[in-house]
């Protein structure tokens, strides 16, 4: 008997809050009754997220690996992104913002460890020299941050221990410097 598509292409979708206690329970229960899941893919999600770091701690305990993508820091610090300058105007807006509105993180990865750093609101001062790359890009060629993983998922939240909080300028320069550097 033909099969269209191998057993390996068996799968499920899990629409749940990936922030709810419940949802993580429901999610071991299953571990515990049918083992690991095999492959979690999760894209354009954790950049949403209040605490990144609780959701890639959960991921290992009920899947084997995955796959991760969120949008590019350079996507994140770009301006305009979802506003044209009749949109500025129609919200009553002065200039463009950072990124996407609904977005609490930037991402980046450097050596192997994936870094978590909150949208702080110098952000939209900041020159981080990506504009005069992008004037020339459509918004599809900006990309995402996409990463295999496996058994285990090395991240780092920024904080204020690594900010300097409450020293503004402290901040700036770790965002610089830190957001520089890796992918």
């Amino acid at each position: 008997m033909y099969k269209p598509y191998p057993e390996i292409w068996d799968s499920r979708i899990i629409q749940n809050d990936c922030e709810d206690d419940l949802t993580w329970s429901y999610l071991r229960q299953e571990v515990a009754k049918n083992g690991k899941f095999d492959f979690v893919i999760s894209t354009q999600m954790l950049e949403h997220l209040m605490n990144p770091q609780r959701f890639l701690e959960q991921l290992p305990l009920v899947a084997n690996d995955g796959y991760i993508a969120t949008p590019n820091k350079v996507f994140e610090l770009g301006r305009g992104r979802e506003l044209s300058d009749e949109g500025l105007e129609r919200c009553k807006l002065s200039s463009h913002y950072r990124g996407a509105f609904p977005h609490r993180w930037i991402f980046t990865i450097k050596d192997k460890v994936l870094w978590a750093f909150p949208k702080v609101s110098a952000i939209e001062m900041m020159d981080f020299g990506f504009e005069d790359k992008l004037k020339h890009y459509e918004p599809l060629d900006w990309g995402q941050l996409g990463f295999m993983w496996k058994e285990d998922i090395p991240v780092h939240i920024v904080d204020d221990t690594d900010i300097g909080f409450p020293d503004p300028q402290i901040a700036i320069e770790f965002y610089r410097k830190e957001l520089g550097d890796g992918l």
